[in-house]
């Protein structure tokens, strides 16, 4: 799913259910859609960077509320200034317009740097819209790559972050984009796609002392609608926040 103007071309190839939930997002106030911009939480570790609300859900801050985490948030232009080593975990929301990749892109270095040094996570949610140009690349040269697929499969089980997923997750779109690079061979591959040859979708993995969890599906969107893989989001908060750093 797209967020504007390609909105009515998902919406024609929608069973009718997912029309009508379409059509009632539409119809939701005009606010849900402004800039997140800039809010701190007393004692917050945890930072999501956003500059508008993903599909217009503010998915990520119900979990996190919902789970108890002190959160800040900041836009993609204060980000550029944030320092990193205040948080033990950065979320990256899914579904941001092209400057908040390029200004992300621009921090790339110290992010890798800030995962090198403590029990720090890194959560990127990657699905974006067809027509940006993803920038940043994420630590250890993974690649972001546009690849829309309407089913994913589970490829690495059991694993807490997948927990309660069923074998086969459906959409339209399950996810937006999936990985590739060197590293991609030291990481756990933990949801791919559902043709062949499967492709990452899901990925967790080690840098330094750091913990990179990315995925390319459309986690706020299914946790608002109740999708089959919605389980997901609250499982990578809740990784991410409560025991940040590569796993031993």
């Amino acid at each position: 799913m797209t967020r504007y103007g390609t909105l009515a071309a998902v919406i024609t190839a929608m069973p009718l259910g997912l029309v009508q939930a379409q059509t009632t997002a539409s119809q939701r106030a005009a606010e849900d859609f402004l800039p997140a911009g800039t809010s701190h939480m007393e004692g917050a570790t945890t930072l999501l960077v956003e500059d508008a609300a993903p599909w217009g859900y503010r998915s990520n801050e119900k979990v996190l509320k919902s789970l108890g985490v002190a959160f800040d948030t900041v836009s993609s232009k204060r980000f550029k200034s944030v320092d990193l080593d205040l948080y033990s975990a950065i979320i990256v929301a899914s579904d941001q317009p092209q400057a908040f990749y390029d200004a992300l892109a621009t921090r790339a270095g110290a992010i890798d740097a800030w995962l090198q040094h403590g029990a720090r996570t890194l959560e990127f949610h990657g699905a974006d819209q067809s027509y940006n140009v993803m920038a940043f690349v994420l630590p250890g040269q993974i690649r972001v790559t546009w690849d829309p697929q309407e089913r994913n499969v589970l490829t690495w089980s059991p694993d807490p972050l997948t927990a309660g997923l069923p074998e086969v997750m459906n959409g339209t779109y399950a996810s937006h984009v999936t990985f590739e690079g060197h590293h991609i061979l030291k990481a756990h591959v933990l949801i791919a796609t559902g043709d062949k040859p499967r492709r990452p979708v899901m990925i967790d993995y080690c840098v330094g002392g750091g913990r990179v969890i990315a995925t390319g599906q459309t986690v706020e969107f299914a946790y608002y609608w109740g999708w089959d893989f919605a389980p997901v989001l609250t499982s990578m908060i809740a990784a991410s926040t409560a025991t940040p750093g590569c796993p031993g």
